[in-house]
């Protein structure tokens, strides 16, 4: 478990700092934060193994672009063949690392390759910003607005300090840096087929 919270647009680290102190319980490990124009992204770790204490790694930013930075919480069940597929060396936020890749080569169609993975995250470079959240809405993020601004959080109460208007982000969408919402992904509309087979006759042809 993590946690992150983000503002983008007329914001200060401050306020973030004060949304973070509301998810401190969610990563005493370790946490930083990033600020680069209208963004500031902040992230805390319940534990992150190789983590520097003072935080100078969170949140990850790319190793090809310094400005492209990930908040992210979640597990990602395809790890092996992702990380063989675009050259991603085990160890220290690993799955934070395969993200930016993913971000780097494939944009906003990277979600098409999470296919067994649950996640909340936010990435930004500074001026574009993709957030995401997982199909069944495992992972917990949330959003608020007020005025020119937009705030992101792992849980609600992180964004109350800033703003009254909070809402669930929505689960199977991803959202950009103007607020607005685009489906990725959605459950069957109708329940999966029954099957009519007989059981004995099935058991015996084991």
């Amino acid at each position: 478990m993590s946690g992150l919270a983000v503002a983008y647009g007329n914001s200060n680290q401050n306020e973030v700092d004060t949304m973070m102190r509301k998810i401190a319980h969610r990563g005493p490990y370790t946490s930083g934060v990033y600020e680069n124009g209208p963004i500031i992204m902040a992230q805390n770790y319940l534990q992150a193994d190789s983590a520097t204490a003072d935080g100078s790694n969170v949140p990850v930013r790319s190793s090809h672009n310094p400005d492209l930075a990930v908040c992210y919480d979640g597990q990602i069940g395809n790890w092996p063949e992702l990380a063989h597929d675009y050259g991603i060396l085990d160890g220290a936020y690993r799955e934070e690392r395969l993200l930016l890749a993913l971000y780097e080569k494939h944009g906003r169609e990277m979600l098409q390759y999470l296919s067994d993975a649950i996640f909340a995250f936010v990435i930004s470079d500074g001026k574009d910003l993709f957030a995401a959240r997982d199909l069944l809405g495992i992972k917990t993020l949330f959003y608020g607005r007020k005025a020119d601004t937009l705030y992101l959080a792992s849980e609600l109460k992180a964004i109350l300090p800033a703003t009254r208007e909070v809402y669930e982000f929505a689960n199977g969408h991803y959202m950009d840096q103007s607020g607005q919402f685009t489906r990725f992904a959605e459950l069957p509309q109708s329940p999966p087929r029954l099957w009519n087979h007989d059981v004995e006759k099935m058991t015996a042809d084991i």
